[in-house]
């Protein structure tokens, strides 16, 4: 069976976020061994499997017990499963216990995690799984920050110039930008507490704490942002929503009126933190991406929130307290005088190796596993797939849907309807899957870059 026959399925939950550095991996083993991907949102992932009937699997955590039964179901039909973790940034260590499926992670049959560094593998060891187990761990990096740490990949997008005309920016003097990390914002707190509890297990505490951060911060931060683009107003002040939140017309009244805001979502962050002369964030991956680009970060503290400052802002960042402060330093220009350099041993221990060519590691770790791939894999999984369809199309809902001749994703629960009659329009363009002629195009740019 040659290479070019086989598939690999990577789930890219976030189009805006994940899609470049997933299909980074992808032009590698397309480029070089002409091995097709695809790259799908993280639903109807079964049925993507019995249409692909691809070799390997990339998913991109095992927090919800909904992506724990699909690695458990992948393997047992014949797929080969690969954690390629999206993220890795953490106020401590213990966070990734979730990420990878602890405390049951050894039970999922996973074939193996590319895990961004050494205080990943060390998590596992110190969790007392077996040895056979922590060698499933592999330190590749994160391929989503080779375009920031790439020389070759540093000027892949758009060009600054076309970043002012797409965004009609020529009458500003500086850009600014936030970064949200309230995903949850504008949830009620049942529906929050739903999602959390019964899908993943998480404790009380830590739900309702996580919740109420949320909702604080997003009023909170979104008040001083407002004021200080009235405050400023040869400033444009890009406001770039979390690639996950639901609710973003929340935002349209918050915002009204003040024509130096520009708030977005479901776009790339890279050329924001390229061309932005600041980033305010709390806590935020974005604070790492932007040291990586060499961009002055201000870690924005105006309340005491339950997720605590995490130790790398009280040294690489500047801490903020309220409006008045950041005021007076963006008036300042105090950040124009960051110096990047100390921060780069932090930024190596969070990411391994800053050679930008964790793409290249990745894509060997996947190749190993579609070379092991052969014929004989190849059908077990078509009859295992065959024989899942079967079981799928005799049960008794289905059976009675068929009769009704009624589309298998309709619902026959009468308060499913009654929900959607009371909420509210949600974002959700972000979870798509990407076409296969957006991803050939996609290559075709990376040939002038890699």
């Amino acid at each position: 069976m040659n290479l070019s026959e086989k598939k690999v399925l990577f789930i890219t939950t976030y189009k805006a976020r994940d899609f470049e550095g997933n299909a980074l991996v992808g032009y590698y083993l397309y480029k070089n061994y002409a091995i097709e991907s695809q790259f799908i949102h993280g639903y109807s992932v079964k049925q993507e499997i019995e249409k692909l009937k691809p070799a390997v699997l990339i998913m991109d955590h095992l927090v919800w017990d909904h992506k724990k039964e699909l690695a458990v179901w992948a393997n047992s039909v014949g797929v080969r499963v690969v954690l390629l973790f999206t993220e890795g940034y953490y106020k401590d260590i213990s966070s990734f216990d979730k990420i990878f499926g602890h405390p049951n992670a050894d039970k999922l049959n996973v074939t193996k995690y590319l895990v961004w560094n050494n205080q990943m593998v060390k998590r596992v060891k110190d969790l007392d799984y077996s040895d056979e187990f922590s060698q499933k761990m592999i330190v590749t990096g994160s391929p989503r920050f080779d375009f920031l740490t790439n020389t070759s990949l540093s000027s892949f997008g758009f060009s600054k110039l076309d970043f002012i005309k797409k965004y009609d920016l020529q009458d500003y003097k500086e850009i600014i930008t936030y970064m949200s990390t309230t995903p949850y914002q504008g949830y009620s707190f049942e529906k929050f507490y739903s999602r959390y509890k019964k899908k993943a297990n998480f404790s009380d505490e830590i739900i309702r704490n996580f919740y109420d951060d949320n909702q604080n911060q997003f009023r909170n931060h979104t008040t001083i942002i407002k004021k200080l683009a009235v405050s400023n107003p040869e400033i444009v002040f890009f406001y770039k929503a979390h690639p996950s939140e639901a609710y973003i017309s929340n935002y349209e009244t918050v915002f009204e009126g003040v024509n130096n805001i520009k708030l977005i979502s479901n776009e790339n962050v890279r050329p924001f933190l390229q061309y932005s002369n600041l980033v305010i964030q709390r806590n935020c991956t974005t604070a790492l991406e932007s040291w990586l680009l060499g961009k002055p970060v201000v870690q924005l503290d105006d309340a005491d929130y339950n997720s605590k400052t995490y130790k790398e802002h009280l040294d690489y960042s500047y801490l903020i307290n309220n409006f008045e402060e950041l005021d007076a330093f963006i008036k300042s220009k105090e950040y124009q005088n960051w110096n990047v350099d100390n921060v780069a041993t932090f930024l190596e221990g969070i990411f391994g190796k800053l050679d930008g060519l964790a793409y290249k590691r990745v894509a060997d770790e996947i190749l190993m596993e579609l070379e092991k791939w052969n014929e004989i894999d190849q059908r077990n999984l078509e009859n295992n797939l065959l024989k899942y369809r079967k079981e799928v199309d005799t049960r008794f809902i289905n059976r009675v849907k068929d009769f009704l001749r009624l589309d298998r994703k309709t619902s026959l629960r009468p308060k499913v309807y009654i929900k959607r009659l009371f909420r509210k329009k949600k974002n959700n363009s972000n979870e798509v899957n990407i076409e296969p002629n957006e991803v050939h195009e996609f290559y075709n740019k990376l040939n002038d870059f890699v």
